[in-house]
């Protein structure tokens, strides 16, 4: 992995597919309007204007410890992902994390998309990408509003389990951790004596 927090891009397979978002022309808008939905209002919170959105687009891009993607879905809008390092966020000091460890936030952003299972299918995806691109992390841990249990139970599906609720600025967080899985050991044929 490149110094800077997956600035080679977000290595999702197909029916995926990720694209960093560096605050380029049409960015911001997209954001705004698609995040005001009535479903993330309640859950995310983000009821930015265009402007703002770029502005945390182009710091994202510029800080290294938070990438923020457009995932696709067989070439659909699907959601909104920002990945980062653990030890530099809201997180850091309400757990061990190692120097690598990350975390992510989903919003799906296509409402035509939900309750499809996609979002489960997706985290499964994502976390495996986050293991293989990043070698060094040890876990991988996601931290949605306590209320919201449609996102909790897409953790649970893959994976995830609660570590503990967390008091934050702006909610309180089921903050949910999946470990990297270990490695499977491989079979040994018994060739006898």
């Amino acid at each position: 992995m490149p110094d800077t927090l997956l600035d080679a891009g977000l290595d999702v397979q197909h029916p995926w597919s990720a694209t960093l978002l560096t605050g380029a022309a049409g960015e911001g808008e997209l954001l705004s309007s698609r995040m005001r939905q009535d479903y993330l209002v309640r859950t995310w919170g983000r009821v930015w204007p265009a402007e703002r959105w770029t502005e945390h687009l182009v710091r994202s891009a510029a800080g290294g410890s938070i990438s923020p993607f457009l995932i696709t879905y067989e070439g659909r809008l699907f959601a909104y992902v920002e990945v980062y390092l653990l030890n530099d966020s809201v997180l850091a000091p309400h757990g061990d994390w190692g120097a690598h460890d990350l975390g992510f936030h989903i919003a799906v952003i296509e409402p035509a998309l939900t309750r499809r299972g996609l979002g489960t299918r997706f985290v499964q995806d994502l976390t495996v990408a986050l293991f293989r691109q990043s070698p060094a992390t040890s876990q991988v841990v996601a931290e949605p509003d306590a209320r919201n249990t449609s996102i909790y139970k897409t953790l649970e599906r893959s994976g995830f389990r609660l570590v503990r609720p967390v008091r934050l600025a702006d909610k309180t967080a089921a903050m949910m951790r999946c470990p990297r899985p270990a490695p499977v050991a491989e079979a040994t044929a018994d060739t006898g004596p």
